[in-house]
């Protein structure tokens, strides 16, 4: 049952992220004039010209500012916790639970909005997640990992403290997070190893960070849990990988009130000069947000609408469509051609231009550079403080990147202490 936007071989938020930030990345370095990004700044208050917005204050290094229209796409405020929060404020009951967004999802642009009259709506619709992974040695920890919903899709159960099926694996996440709140766990997805085959590199890669676990078969699986054999659900004779979940804050439905992108006030008039996108927004369908895949899906819909909006406001006289159609001008310079491709008079031309270039000037010595690390020294380097990975036969040192990472806490904290290369 397909559950969720996918991808053969990657993680579809991961895939989406890192292609728009390639393509800003290269608009960027080939037009300056249209697009200049600022990075490690902390936006501090939407400036204002009479009930125009027309700018930002931001603080890097010292204040600043940046004048023009202004577009939020700063998430929700699923992250922060704290007493003061707007999750303490408008869905206290939460608190308690283990949150799947990082500290920077704090609701800070809705505050930024909400200081020029901008209107918020249903900000106690928090989605609950029902599959967070429970890993070895962060059991404690308040951030958690999703588990993807392509593996129930692929036939995955869900479990209770006893072995038994308690839930429809395929109902929306809310109604599965509130049938865990009426049973007793720990809980668990357990699936078949030919279930699994479906979705194998996503089963391979949670079993290689020890998100899941592989037993021989089912019984094994029973007498670990103490349970009878036959509480568990059909799974096969073969074997089984299971990973150990728990309900967990996901993502906010609520919002601030917009309109094709333009932020509202509370008489439902545009705030002149802002937009906003993604998760900083009130979802218009609430009751559908908890289903797989909707807020990705939601968050792609409203950047294309508040884009648009955004654009029309510059005063764009040409059609505006997706990033792609701009960033088809920054590679302009055709590829020279290969060597083993050219003519004879082709390379012999080439031979002569290389010639005339002048002499690069000889590298220095390389010196033997500090003694090795292994792989067991890194290994311990795998906590949010002390963080380790291996790129390319390189140890290194990533604490300070995590807070910034574009993709989010949750897609480095996997790969900590180990060989992250391959992803």
């Amino acid at each position: 049952v397909a559950r969720t936007l996918g991808t053969k071989t990657h993680f579809p938020g991961a895939v989406v992220t890192y292609a728009l930030v390639h393509q800003l990345d290269g608009i960027a370095k080939a037009k300056a004039n249209r697009l200049k990004v600022i990075t490690s700044a902390s936006v501090s208050k939407l400036l204002m010209e009479g009930s125009k917005v027309v700018g930002v204050e931001y603080q890097a290094g010292s204040t600043q500012k940046e004048m023009g229209i202004v577009l939020l796409a700063t998430g929700g405020f699923a992250g922060d916790t704290s007493p003061t929060s707007f999750l303490a404020q408008n869905a206290s009951q939460l608190l308690q639970l283990p949150t799947t967004s990082d500290e920077r999802t704090n609701g800070d642009g809705i505050q930024l909005a909400q200081a020029v009259k901008a209107a918020v709506k249903n900000m106690n619709m928090v989605s609950v997640y029902p599959t967070a992974a429970v890993i070895p040695g962060m059991e404690n920890d308040k951030f958690k990992i999703v588990l993807s919903d392509a593996i129930v899709g692929a036939g995955g159960k869900l479990i209770n403290g006893e072995g038994k099926q308690f839930v429809s694996e395929l109902d929306v996440a809310q109604k599965r997070a509130d049938a865990m709140a009426r049973t007793k766990g720990p809980f668990r997805i357990v699936i078949s190893e030919p279930d699994a085959d479906k979705v194998k590199w996503l089963c391979d890669f949670y079993v290689s960070r020890k998100v899941m676990k592989k037993y021989s078969n089912a019984a094994q699986l029973a007498g670990e849990m103490k349970v009878p054999a036959a509480s568990l659900p059909p799974l096969g004779s073969g074997p089984v990988l299971v990973a150990q979940v728990t309900p967990a804050i996901y993502t906010c439905a609520g919002g601030l009130a917009i309109a094709e992108g333009k932020v509202l006030t509370g008489t439902g008039e545009a705030v002149d000069g802002l937009f906003a996108a993604g998760e900083v927004t009130a979802c218009p369908c609430p009751t559908t947000w908890s289903a797989s895949g909707v807020p990705l899906l939601y968050s792609i819909y409203t950047g294309r609408q508040a884009g648009k909006s955004a654009a029309t406001a510059l005063g764009a006289k040409e059609k505006v469509s997706d990033l792609g159609s701009i960033a088809t001008a920054v590679e302009e310079k055709k590829p020279e051609k290969k060597p083993e491709d050219m003519s004879k008079e082709e390379l012999l031309a080439y031979c002569k231009e290389l010639e005339s270039r002048p002499a690069a000037a000889a590298a220095p010595a390389a010196d033997a550079g500090p003694p090795g690390v292994t792989l067991e020294e890194v290994a311990k380097h795998n906590k949010k403080d002390d963080a380790w990975v291996v790129i390319n036969g390189e140890a290194i040192d990533v604490t300070k990147w995590i807070p910034v990472h574009p993709g989010g806490e949750q897609a480095i904290m996997a790969y900590l202490g180990k060989d992250a290369t391959e992803e």
